[in-house]
């Protein structure tokens, strides 16, 4: 996603995926249809102290979802809409 933005969009403008809540050990990143605004996913990340909002960024088909945590240096792949995480 764009720097300072809290949400991105799939190329073809069907899904976008908004920050729900970022605490101080998990930030919660949904993926929405834009059309009806039904949530067809959600990954939890547990990030690190200090971790302030998370870089991400969904996939070009919106099926795929990828949030760093900065403060531990790790990106967290998800598939979409399951929300499972994808083995390391």
């Amino acid at each position: 996603h764009h720097a300072g933005s809290p949400v991105d969009v799939s190329a073809d403008g069907a899904r976008a995926a908004p920050v729900k809540a970022v605490g101080r050990a998990e930030v919660t990143v949904d993926v929405v249809e834009v059309a009806t605004g039904a949530r067809v996913g959600r990954a939890r990340v547990p990030v690190g102290p200090g971790a302030g909002a998370p870089l991400f960024a969904l996939s070009p088909d919106g099926r795929g979802l990828a949030v760093y945590d900065a403060s531990r240096g790790r990106v967290h792949v998800f598939d979409v809409p399951a929300g499972a995480k994808k083995a390391p």
